[in-house]
Protein backbone atom coordinates (compact mmCIF):
# COMPACT_ATOMS: atom_id res chain seq x y z
CA UNK A 1 0.00 0.00 0.00
CA UNK A 2 3.08 2.22 0.13
CA UNK A 3 2.43 3.80 -3.53
CA UNK A 4 -1.51 5.00 -2.71
CA UNK A 5 -2.09 8.02 -2.68
CA UNK A 6 -3.37 8.08 0.99
CA UNK A 7 -0.05 7.24 2.42
CA UNK A 8 1.21 10.55 0.58
CA UNK A 9 -1.12 13.27 2.42
CA UNK A 10 0.83 16.20 3.59
CA UNK A 11 -0.45 16.68 6.78
CA UNK A 12 0.86 19.47 9.21
CA UNK A 13 4.07 18.69 10.31
CA UNK A 14 5.22 21.72 12.42
CA UNK A 15 3.67 22.08 15.87
CA UNK A 16 2.08 25.44 15.15
CA UNK A 17 0.18 23.68 12.29
CA UNK A 18 -0.86 20.81 14.11
CA UNK A 19 -2.46 23.10 16.70
CA UNK A 20 -4.50 24.46 13.70
CA UNK A 21 -5.34 21.68 12.53
CA UNK A 22 -6.40 19.65 16.10
CA UNK A 23 -8.44 23.20 16.72
CA UNK A 24 -10.02 23.22 13.66
CA UNK A 25 -10.90 19.45 13.81
CA UNK A 26 -13.02 20.06 16.81
CA UNK A 27 -14.40 23.65 15.60
CA UNK A 28 -16.11 20.83 13.19
CA UNK A 29 -17.98 19.99 15.63
CA UNK A 30 -19.83 23.42 15.93
CA UNK A 31 -20.53 22.95 12.31
CA UNK A 32 -22.32 19.33 13.12
CA UNK A 33 -24.27 21.15 16.08
CA UNK A 34 -25.59 23.95 13.48
CA UNK A 35 -26.77 21.34 11.05
CA UNK A 36 -27.86 19.30 13.56
CA UNK A 37 -30.28 21.77 15.43
CA UNK A 38 -31.18 23.02 11.37
CA UNK A 39 -32.31 19.75 10.88
CA UNK A 40 -34.35 19.27 13.92
CA UNK A 41 -35.97 22.66 13.75
CA UNK A 42 -37.00 22.12 10.34
CA UNK A 43 -38.40 18.79 10.89
CA UNK A 44 -40.05 19.29 14.37
CA UNK A 45 -41.65 22.48 12.94
CA UNK A 46 -42.97 21.18 9.52
CA UNK A 47 -45.33 17.93 9.28
CA UNK A 48 -43.83 14.75 9.82
CA UNK A 49 -43.93 12.73 6.70
CA UNK A 50 -46.97 11.08 5.82
CA UNK A 51 -45.86 7.11 6.02
CA UNK A 52 -43.74 7.65 9.24
CA UNK A 53 -46.25 9.30 10.90
CA UNK A 54 -48.72 5.99 10.34
CA UNK A 55 -46.23 3.83 11.56
CA UNK A 56 -46.28 6.08 14.53
CA UNK A 57 -50.04 5.72 14.49
CA UNK A 58 -49.38 2.02 14.39
CA UNK A 59 -47.16 2.14 17.41
CA UNK A 60 -49.29 4.40 19.40
CA UNK A 61 -52.86 1.87 18.12
CA UNK A 62 -50.28 -0.96 19.81
CA UNK A 63 -49.94 0.42 23.50
CA UNK A 64 -53.71 0.95 23.02
CA UNK A 65 -54.41 -2.60 22.50
CA UNK A 66 -54.84 -2.39 18.67
CA UNK A 67 -53.35 -5.68 17.14
CA UNK A 68 -50.65 -5.52 14.35
CA UNK A 69 -51.78 -6.78 10.58
CA UNK A 70 -55.65 -7.18 11.72
CA UNK A 71 -56.60 -3.98 13.44
CA UNK A 72 -53.80 -1.69 11.32
CA UNK A 73 -53.29 -3.65 7.76
CA UNK A 74 -49.30 -2.80 7.12
CA UNK A 75 -47.13 -4.21 4.51
CA UNK A 76 -43.96 -4.14 6.30
CA UNK A 77 -42.29 -6.27 8.59
CA UNK A 78 -43.10 -5.25 12.52
CA UNK A 79 -39.33 -4.31 13.26
CA UNK A 80 -39.66 -0.37 12.14
CA UNK A 81 -43.09 -0.28 14.68
CA UNK A 82 -40.84 -1.97 17.64
CA UNK A 83 -38.24 0.12 16.82
CA UNK A 84 -41.10 3.03 17.41
CA UNK A 85 -42.80 1.90 20.49
CA UNK A 86 -40.03 4.16 22.51
CA UNK A 87 -41.28 7.35 21.52
CA UNK A 88 -44.51 6.42 21.59
CA UNK A 89 -44.52 6.00 25.27
CA UNK A 90 -43.14 8.65 26.04
CA UNK A 91 -45.55 10.43 24.48
CA UNK A 92 -47.97 9.14 26.77
CA UNK A 93 -46.44 8.93 29.49
CA UNK A 94 -44.96 12.62 29.26
CA UNK A 95 -48.37 13.73 27.40
CA UNK A 96 -46.19 15.78 24.94
CA UNK A 97 -45.82 14.66 21.41
CA UNK A 98 -45.20 11.67 19.77
CA UNK A 99 -43.79 13.12 17.17
CA UNK A 100 -40.86 14.94 18.71
CA UNK A 101 -39.49 12.13 20.74
CA UNK A 102 -39.71 10.28 17.69
CA UNK A 103 -37.68 12.68 15.77
CA UNK A 104 -34.95 12.62 18.53
CA UNK A 105 -35.03 9.14 18.48
CA UNK A 106 -34.13 9.07 14.91
CA UNK A 107 -31.30 12.03 15.52
CA UNK A 108 -29.65 9.72 17.95
CA UNK A 109 -29.60 7.06 16.28
CA UNK A 110 -28.02 8.99 13.31
CA UNK A 111 -25.55 11.02 15.05
CA UNK A 112 -24.85 7.84 17.00
CA UNK A 113 -23.91 5.65 14.02
CA UNK A 114 -21.91 8.48 12.43
CA UNK A 115 -19.63 8.81 15.93
CA UNK A 116 -19.10 5.03 15.58
CA UNK A 117 -18.20 4.92 12.26
CA UNK A 118 -15.59 8.21 12.98
CA UNK A 119 -14.11 5.77 15.52
CA UNK A 120 -13.77 2.71 13.70
CA UNK A 121 -11.98 4.50 11.24
CA UNK A 122 -9.37 5.66 13.23
CA UNK A 123 -5.97 4.98 12.47
CA UNK A 124 -7.39 3.29 8.74
CA UNK A 125 -4.60 6.40 7.03
CA UNK A 126 -3.37 9.65 7.92
CA UNK A 127 -6.39 11.45 6.91
CA UNK A 128 -8.14 9.81 9.57
CA UNK A 129 -6.20 10.52 12.60
CA UNK A 130 -8.47 13.06 13.81
CA UNK A 131 -12.19 11.40 14.46
CA UNK A 132 -13.94 14.90 14.48
CA UNK A 133 -14.18 15.94 11.21
CA UNK A 134 -14.64 12.56 9.86
CA UNK A 135 -17.89 11.94 12.54
CA UNK A 136 -18.57 15.96 10.95
CA UNK A 137 -18.49 14.81 7.24
CA UNK A 138 -20.65 11.63 7.54
CA UNK A 139 -23.33 13.54 10.09
CA UNK A 140 -23.69 16.28 7.48
CA UNK A 141 -24.43 13.81 4.92
CA UNK A 142 -26.55 11.51 6.89
CA UNK A 143 -28.71 14.84 8.51
CA UNK A 144 -28.52 16.95 5.15
CA UNK A 145 -29.34 14.14 2.56
CA UNK A 146 -32.65 12.89 3.44
CA UNK A 147 -34.62 15.47 3.47
CA UNK A 148 -38.47 15.23 3.86
CA UNK A 149 -37.72 11.51 3.79
CA UNK A 150 -35.40 12.18 7.45
CA UNK A 151 -36.40 9.08 9.68
CA UNK A 152 -37.31 6.39 6.41
CA UNK A 153 -36.49 2.86 7.16
CA UNK A 154 -33.62 3.49 4.64
CA UNK A 155 -32.35 5.84 6.02
CA UNK A 156 -31.97 4.35 9.51
CA UNK A 157 -30.37 1.31 7.04
CA UNK A 158 -27.90 3.15 5.50
CA UNK A 159 -26.45 4.75 9.18
CA UNK A 160 -26.69 1.16 10.49
CA UNK A 161 -24.97 -0.20 7.86
CA UNK A 162 -21.79 2.43 8.05
CA UNK A 163 -20.17 1.23 11.20
CA UNK A 164 -20.48 -2.75 9.54
CA UNK A 165 -18.65 -0.72 6.20
CA UNK A 166 -15.89 0.89 8.11
CA UNK A 167 -15.37 -2.60 10.03
CA UNK A 168 -15.07 -4.38 7.11
CA UNK A 169 -12.38 -2.14 5.63
CA UNK A 170 -10.42 -2.16 8.51
CA UNK A 171 -10.64 -6.01 8.61
CA UNK A 172 -9.14 -5.38 4.88
CA UNK A 173 -6.59 -3.29 5.81
CA UNK A 174 -5.11 -5.62 8.14
CA UNK A 175 -6.80 -4.19 11.30
CA UNK A 176 -9.14 -6.83 13.17
CA UNK A 177 -11.60 -5.23 15.89
CA UNK A 178 -12.14 -6.53 19.25
CA UNK A 179 -14.90 -8.37 19.81
CA UNK A 180 -17.46 -5.37 21.26
CA UNK A 181 -17.05 -3.46 17.84
CA UNK A 182 -17.27 -7.19 16.01
CA UNK A 183 -21.08 -7.79 18.36
CA UNK A 184 -21.89 -4.19 17.54
CA UNK A 185 -21.52 -3.69 13.75
CA UNK A 186 -23.37 -7.23 13.32
CA UNK A 187 -26.35 -5.87 15.55
CA UNK A 188 -26.48 -2.42 14.02
CA UNK A 189 -26.16 -4.51 10.27
CA UNK A 190 -28.52 -6.81 11.41
CA UNK A 191 -31.27 -4.27 12.32
CA UNK A 192 -30.83 -2.41 8.84
CA UNK A 193 -31.33 -5.53 6.97
CA UNK A 194 -34.29 -6.59 8.92
CA UNK A 195 -35.60 -3.20 8.52
CA UNK A 196 -35.61 -3.23 5.04
CA UNK A 197 -35.02 -6.99 3.39
CA UNK A 198 -34.80 -6.27 -0.09
CA UNK A 199 -31.16 -4.84 0.58
CA UNK A 200 -29.53 -7.66 1.81
CA UNK A 201 -27.92 -7.93 -1.22
CA UNK A 202 -26.26 -5.12 -0.75
CA UNK A 203 -24.92 -6.83 2.27
CA UNK A 204 -24.10 -9.99 0.49
CA UNK A 205 -22.14 -8.51 -1.68
CA UNK A 206 -19.64 -7.05 0.38
CA UNK A 207 -19.61 -10.87 2.22
CA UNK A 208 -18.43 -11.56 -1.84
CA UNK A 209 -16.06 -9.21 -1.86
CA UNK A 210 -14.74 -10.46 2.00
CA UNK A 211 -14.49 -13.77 0.13
CA UNK A 212 -12.45 -12.50 -2.72
CA UNK A 213 -10.20 -10.82 -0.74
CA UNK A 214 -9.09 -13.80 1.06
CA UNK A 215 -10.92 -13.63 4.35
CA UNK A 216 -12.99 -15.76 6.26
CA UNK A 217 -17.05 -15.55 5.89
CA UNK A 218 -17.48 -17.01 9.53
CA UNK A 219 -16.29 -13.64 11.29
CA UNK A 220 -17.73 -12.10 14.43
CA UNK A 221 -19.86 -9.58 12.61
CA UNK A 222 -21.22 -12.16 10.53
CA UNK A 223 -22.58 -14.74 13.12
CA UNK A 224 -24.19 -11.95 15.01
CA UNK A 225 -26.28 -10.64 12.37
CA UNK A 226 -26.75 -14.14 10.73
CA UNK A 227 -28.17 -15.27 14.35
CA UNK A 228 -30.14 -11.86 14.62
CA UNK A 229 -31.98 -12.12 11.58
CA UNK A 230 -33.12 -15.65 12.08
CA UNK A 231 -34.21 -14.86 15.16
CA UNK A 232 -36.41 -12.15 14.13
CA UNK A 233 -37.87 -13.86 11.44
CA UNK A 234 -38.64 -16.71 13.81
CA UNK A 235 -40.60 -14.53 15.84
CA UNK A 236 -42.17 -12.27 13.22
CA UNK A 237 -43.45 -15.89 12.46
CA UNK A 238 -44.41 -17.01 15.61
CA UNK A 239 -45.95 -13.81 17.19
CA UNK A 240 -47.86 -12.48 13.52
CA UNK A 241 -48.61 -15.61 11.54
CA UNK A 242 -51.04 -13.36 9.91
CA UNK A 243 -48.19 -11.08 8.34
CA UNK A 244 -46.90 -14.85 6.69
CA UNK A 245 -50.22 -15.87 5.45
CA UNK A 246 -52.38 -12.55 4.56
CA UNK A 247 -50.06 -9.51 4.40
CA UNK A 248 -47.25 -10.82 2.00
CA UNK A 249 -49.70 -12.22 -0.46
CA UNK A 250 -52.11 -9.26 -0.36
CA UNK A 251 -48.72 -6.77 -0.61
CA UNK A 252 -47.67 -9.35 -3.97
CA UNK A 253 -50.96 -9.30 -5.75
CA UNK A 254 -51.79 -5.37 -5.43
CA UNK A 255 -48.84 -3.31 -4.36
CA UNK A 256 -47.64 -3.61 -7.88
CA UNK A 257 -50.47 -0.35 -8.88
CA UNK A 258 -47.63 1.98 -8.05
CA UNK A 259 -44.85 0.21 -10.02
CA UNK A 260 -43.32 2.61 -12.45
CA UNK A 261 -41.57 1.52 -15.77
CA UNK A 262 -37.71 1.13 -15.98
CA UNK A 263 -37.56 4.43 -18.24
CA UNK A 264 -39.04 6.61 -15.39
CA UNK A 265 -37.20 5.21 -12.97
CA UNK A 266 -34.18 5.71 -14.70
CA UNK A 267 -34.96 9.28 -15.02
CA UNK A 268 -35.95 9.81 -11.90
CA UNK A 269 -32.95 8.19 -10.34
CA UNK A 270 -30.38 9.91 -12.62
CA UNK A 271 -28.45 11.87 -10.17
CA UNK A 272 -27.93 9.26 -8.44
CA UNK A 273 -26.79 6.94 -11.56
CA UNK A 274 -24.30 10.03 -12.62
CA UNK A 275 -22.94 9.84 -9.00
CA UNK A 276 -22.23 6.07 -9.39
CA UNK A 277 -21.02 6.05 -12.75
CA UNK A 278 -18.17 8.39 -11.14
CA UNK A 279 -17.45 6.02 -8.61
CA UNK A 280 -17.23 2.99 -10.69
CA UNK A 281 -14.72 5.05 -13.39
CA UNK A 282 -13.04 6.18 -10.58
CA UNK A 283 -12.76 2.49 -9.24
CA UNK A 284 -11.96 1.48 -12.93
CA UNK A 285 -8.88 4.04 -14.16
CA UNK A 286 -5.80 1.50 -14.06
CA UNK A 287 -3.26 4.33 -12.06
CA UNK A 288 -5.70 5.10 -9.87
CA UNK A 289 -4.95 4.05 -6.23
CA UNK A 290 -8.88 3.18 -5.46
CA UNK A 291 -8.88 0.19 -6.27
CA UNK A 292 -6.26 -1.16 -3.66
CA UNK A 293 -8.47 0.71 -1.08
CA UNK A 294 -10.77 -0.91 0.86
CA UNK A 295 -12.88 1.71 2.12
CA UNK A 296 -13.32 3.23 -1.00
CA UNK A 297 -14.35 -0.16 -2.46
CA UNK A 298 -16.65 -1.28 0.39
CA UNK A 299 -18.49 1.83 -0.26
CA UNK A 300 -18.57 1.66 -3.95
CA UNK A 301 -19.49 -2.20 -4.00
CA UNK A 302 -22.66 -1.72 -1.64
CA UNK A 303 -23.77 1.24 -3.15
CA UNK A 304 -23.88 -0.91 -6.20
CA UNK A 305 -26.20 -3.06 -4.01
CA UNK A 306 -28.32 -0.93 -2.93
CA UNK A 307 -29.40 0.50 -6.05
CA UNK A 308 -29.82 -2.83 -7.86
CA UNK A 309 -32.43 -3.09 -4.52
CA UNK A 310 -33.75 0.39 -5.49
CA UNK A 311 -34.66 -0.72 -8.88
CA UNK A 312 -36.12 -4.08 -8.22
CA UNK A 313 -38.38 -2.62 -5.58
CA UNK A 314 -39.87 -0.67 -9.18
CA UNK A 315 -41.14 2.61 -7.33
CA UNK A 316 -39.92 5.71 -8.21
CA UNK A 317 -40.06 7.06 -4.15
CA UNK A 318 -36.79 9.03 -3.20
CA UNK A 319 -36.12 7.36 0.32
CA UNK A 320 -35.41 3.78 -2.02
CA UNK A 321 -32.71 5.63 -3.19
CA UNK A 322 -31.02 6.94 0.54
CA UNK A 323 -28.81 4.27 0.85
CA UNK A 324 -26.81 4.39 -2.35
CA UNK A 325 -27.18 8.12 -2.27
CA UNK A 326 -25.55 8.85 1.07
CA UNK A 327 -23.17 5.69 0.37
CA UNK A 328 -21.87 7.07 -3.07
CA UNK A 329 -21.81 10.91 -1.78
CA UNK A 330 -19.84 9.51 0.99
CA UNK A 331 -17.42 8.19 -1.59
CA UNK A 332 -16.84 10.81 -3.70
CA UNK A 333 -16.33 13.37 -0.47
CA UNK A 334 -14.01 10.81 0.89
CA UNK A 335 -12.05 10.34 -2.89
CA UNK A 336 -11.68 14.42 -3.22
CA UNK A 337 -10.56 14.43 0.43
CA UNK A 338 -7.49 12.40 -0.59
CA UNK A 339 -6.90 13.64 -3.96
CA UNK A 340 -6.71 17.00 -2.50
CA UNK A 341 -4.42 16.25 0.46
CA UNK A 342 -2.08 14.60 -2.04
CA UNK A 343 -0.41 17.27 -3.91
CA UNK A 344 3.09 15.38 -5.03
CA UNK A 345 1.53 15.33 -8.29
CA UNK A 346 -1.05 17.04 -10.60
CA UNK A 347 -2.20 15.88 -13.84
CA UNK A 348 -4.63 16.65 -16.27
CA UNK A 349 -6.76 13.33 -15.63
CA UNK A 350 -6.45 13.96 -11.95
CA UNK A 351 -8.00 17.44 -12.80
CA UNK A 352 -10.46 16.25 -14.97
CA UNK A 353 -11.32 13.28 -12.14
CA UNK A 354 -11.53 16.20 -9.73
CA UNK A 355 -14.35 18.06 -12.09
CA UNK A 356 -16.31 15.10 -12.40
CA UNK A 357 -16.74 14.18 -8.92
CA UNK A 358 -17.24 17.61 -8.44
CA UNK A 359 -20.04 18.33 -10.85
CA UNK A 360 -21.70 14.75 -9.05
CA UNK A 361 -21.36 16.26 -5.58
CA UNK A 362 -22.69 19.84 -7.20
CA UNK A 363 -25.74 17.57 -8.27
CA UNK A 364 -26.21 15.16 -4.83
CA UNK A 365 -26.14 18.94 -3.03
CA UNK A 366 -28.64 21.23 -5.65
CA UNK A 367 -31.12 18.06 -5.54
CA UNK A 368 -30.40 17.97 -1.33
CA UNK A 369 -31.47 21.96 -1.28
CA UNK A 370 -34.41 21.50 -3.78
CA UNK A 371 -35.69 18.87 -0.99
CA UNK A 372 -35.02 21.04 1.56
CA UNK A 373 -36.26 23.80 0.82
CA UNK A 374 -40.13 23.01 1.06
CA UNK A 375 -39.59 21.50 4.68
CA UNK A 376 -37.51 24.88 5.55
CA UNK A 377 -41.00 27.42 4.02
CA UNK A 378 -42.88 25.15 6.16
CA UNK A 379 -40.96 25.29 9.18
CA UNK A 380 -40.68 29.33 8.94
CA UNK A 381 -44.61 29.41 8.08
CA UNK A 382 -44.11 31.01 4.48
CA UNK A 383 -46.42 28.15 3.48
CA UNK A 384 -49.30 25.92 4.67
CA UNK A 385 -49.01 22.78 4.39
CA UNK A 386 -52.75 20.51 2.97
CA UNK A 387 -52.19 18.91 6.39
CA UNK A 388 -52.05 22.40 7.80
CA UNK A 389 -55.13 22.85 6.51
CA UNK A 390 -57.01 20.00 6.97
CA UNK A 391 -56.04 19.66 10.91
CA UNK A 392 -58.01 23.52 11.23
CA UNK A 393 -61.04 22.32 9.15
CA UNK A 394 -61.46 18.96 11.50
CA UNK A 395 -60.95 21.27 14.43
CA UNK A 396 -63.31 23.74 13.47
CA UNK A 397 -65.78 21.11 12.11
CA UNK A 398 -65.79 19.52 15.87
CA UNK A 399 -65.18 15.90 14.34
CA UNK A 400 -64.28 13.76 16.40
CA UNK A 401 -63.99 10.56 14.30
CA UNK A 402 -62.30 10.65 10.68
CA UNK A 403 -61.53 9.34 7.39
CA UNK A 404 -59.95 10.16 3.88
CA UNK A 405 -60.60 8.75 0.49
CA UNK A 406 -57.22 9.46 -1.19
CA UNK A 407 -54.10 7.65 -2.55
CA UNK A 408 -51.30 9.71 -0.59
CA UNK A 409 -51.45 9.08 3.26
CA UNK A 410 -50.81 12.70 4.07
CA UNK A 411 -54.81 13.75 4.11
CA UNK A 412 -55.02 11.17 6.95
CA UNK A 413 -51.71 11.43 9.12
CA UNK A 414 -50.07 13.05 10.85
CA UNK A 415 -53.51 14.94 10.90
CA UNK A 416 -55.20 12.43 12.76
CA UNK A 417 -52.67 12.49 15.82
CA UNK A 418 -52.09 16.00 15.82
CA UNK A 419 -55.83 16.66 16.34
CA UNK A 420 -56.26 13.69 18.32
CA UNK A 421 -59.51 12.40 15.87
CA UNK A 422 -60.64 8.80 15.26
CA UNK A 423 -59.47 7.11 12.60
CA UNK A 424 -62.03 4.75 11.08
CA UNK A 425 -60.24 2.52 8.79
CA UNK A 426 -57.51 -0.26 9.09
CA UNK A 427 -55.95 1.18 6.28
CA UNK A 428 -53.43 3.93 5.99
CA UNK A 429 -55.16 5.51 2.66
CA UNK A 430 -56.90 4.13 -0.57
CA UNK A 431 -53.86 2.14 -1.93
CA UNK A 432 -55.55 -1.44 -1.90
CA UNK A 433 -58.66 -0.50 -3.10
CA UNK A 434 -56.52 0.93 -6.24
CA UNK A 435 -54.30 -1.83 -6.43
CA UNK A 436 -57.60 -4.36 -6.20
CA UNK A 437 -58.46 -1.92 -9.31
CA UNK A 438 -55.38 -2.38 -10.98
CA UNK A 439 -55.12 -6.20 -10.71
CA UNK A 440 -58.77 -6.70 -12.39
CA UNK A 441 -56.96 -4.60 -15.29
CA UNK A 442 -54.24 -6.62 -15.56
CA UNK A 443 -56.82 -9.68 -16.66
CA UNK A 444 -56.14 -11.43 -13.65
CA UNK A 445 -59.95 -11.80 -13.37
CA UNK A 446 -61.67 -10.40 -9.87
CA UNK A 447 -58.82 -9.60 -6.42
CA UNK A 448 -58.79 -12.54 -3.98
CA UNK A 449 -59.15 -9.75 -1.58
CA UNK A 450 -62.39 -8.18 -0.21
CA UNK A 451 -60.86 -4.80 -0.10
CA UNK A 452 -63.64 -2.78 -0.92
CA UNK A 453 -65.81 -4.73 1.98
CA UNK A 454 -63.36 -3.67 4.40
CA UNK A 455 -63.30 -0.65 3.21
CA UNK A 456 -66.90 -0.25 3.20
CA UNK A 457 -67.20 -1.89 6.77
CA UNK A 458 -64.90 0.48 8.40
CA UNK A 459 -66.71 3.20 7.28
CA UNK A 460 -70.11 2.00 8.36
CA UNK A 461 -69.21 1.14 11.72
CA UNK A 462 -66.90 3.88 12.04
CA UNK A 463 -69.18 6.35 10.89
CA UNK A 464 -67.00 8.88 10.57
CA UNK A 465 -68.54 12.55 11.60
CA UNK A 466 -65.55 14.25 8.41
CA UNK A 467 -64.69 12.36 5.30
CA UNK A 468 -61.79 14.09 2.65
CA UNK A 469 -62.12 12.99 -0.77
CA UNK A 470 -58.80 13.53 -2.54
CA UNK A 471 -59.87 14.48 -6.39
CA UNK A 472 -56.22 14.82 -7.43
CA UNK A 473 -56.05 11.07 -7.98
CA UNK A 474 -58.39 10.77 -10.84
CA UNK A 475 -60.31 7.86 -9.10
CA UNK A 476 -63.71 8.73 -8.43
CA UNK A 477 -63.97 7.00 -4.76
CA UNK A 478 -67.21 7.76 -3.93
CA UNK A 479 -69.01 6.08 -7.13
CA UNK A 480 -66.55 2.82 -6.87
CA UNK A 481 -67.77 2.51 -3.17
CA UNK A 482 -71.15 3.00 -4.15
CA UNK A 483 -71.54 0.32 -5.94
CA UNK A 484 -72.45 -1.71 -3.03
CA UNK A 485 -75.32 -0.84 -1.08
CA UNK A 486 -74.49 -0.47 2.46
CA UNK A 487 -71.75 2.28 1.58
CA UNK A 488 -74.33 4.09 -0.31
CA UNK A 489 -76.56 4.24 2.68
CA UNK A 490 -74.29 5.68 4.80
CA UNK A 491 -73.11 8.29 2.24
CA UNK A 492 -76.24 9.72 1.92
CA UNK A 493 -75.94 10.88 5.36
CA UNK A 494 -73.52 13.37 4.15
CA UNK A 495 -73.37 16.72 2.45
CA UNK A 496 -70.15 18.51 0.93
CA UNK A 497 -68.74 21.74 3.53
CA UNK A 498 -65.76 23.05 1.28
CA UNK A 499 -63.43 22.08 -1.25
CA UNK A 500 -59.71 23.76 -1.32
CA UNK A 501 -56.28 22.59 -3.14
CA UNK A 502 -57.99 19.36 -5.19
CA UNK A 503 -59.67 17.67 -2.29
CA UNK A 504 -63.39 17.85 -1.06
CA UNK A 505 -64.43 17.72 2.45
CA UNK A 506 -68.13 15.88 3.60
CA UNK A 507 -69.60 16.08 7.10
CA UNK A 508 -72.20 13.74 8.30
CA UNK A 509 -75.50 15.15 8.42
CA UNK A 510 -77.52 13.92 11.65
CA UNK A 511 -76.28 11.88 14.73
CA UNK A 512 -73.69 9.33 13.84
CA UNK A 513 -75.31 6.59 15.55
CA UNK A 514 -78.78 7.17 13.74
CA UNK A 515 -77.22 7.35 10.19
CA UNK A 516 -75.17 3.94 10.50
CA UNK A 517 -78.14 2.28 12.12
CA UNK A 518 -79.60 3.11 8.77
CA UNK A 519 -76.69 1.82 6.97
CA UNK A 520 -76.27 -1.47 8.70
CA UNK A 521 -80.23 -2.07 8.13
CA UNK A 522 -79.87 -2.29 4.34
CA UNK A 523 -79.21 -6.33 2.86
CA UNK A 524 -75.72 -6.27 2.00
CA UNK A 525 -74.69 -8.01 -1.82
Amino acid sequence: MADSSYSRLNLPANPTRRRLAEQLSWLSLVLLGLVLAFVLITTIRAPLKDDIAWLLHIAQDMLRGKRLYIDDIEINPPLVIWLLLPPAELARLTGQSATLFAELFFSAAIIGCAYWSARLLRGYSALFTRWPPVFTATGIVLLIIPGVEFGQREHLLIAGALPYLCLVAQRLRGRPPIAVQALGCGVLAAVGCALKPHYAIAFLGIEALVAMRGLRPWRMEVICMGVLLLAYVAAVLLLFPVYLHVIIPLALDLYGASDVTLGVLVLQSRTLLLGLAVVLLLLLRRNGWVRRDPLFVVLAVFACGAAVACFAEGKDWFYHRLPATITVVLALIYWTAVTLADRTSLNRRKVAALTAAACALGAFAGAAADRLTPRLELALGESTALESRIETLIKHSGARRYMAFSQSLSPGFPVVDQVGVVWTSRFDSMWALRGALWYLGQGNGASPWSVAHWIVTDFVQGCPDLVVVDDRDGLDYIRVLSAMPDFAAAWSHYRPITAFDGIRAFKLDGEPSAACARATKRPSH
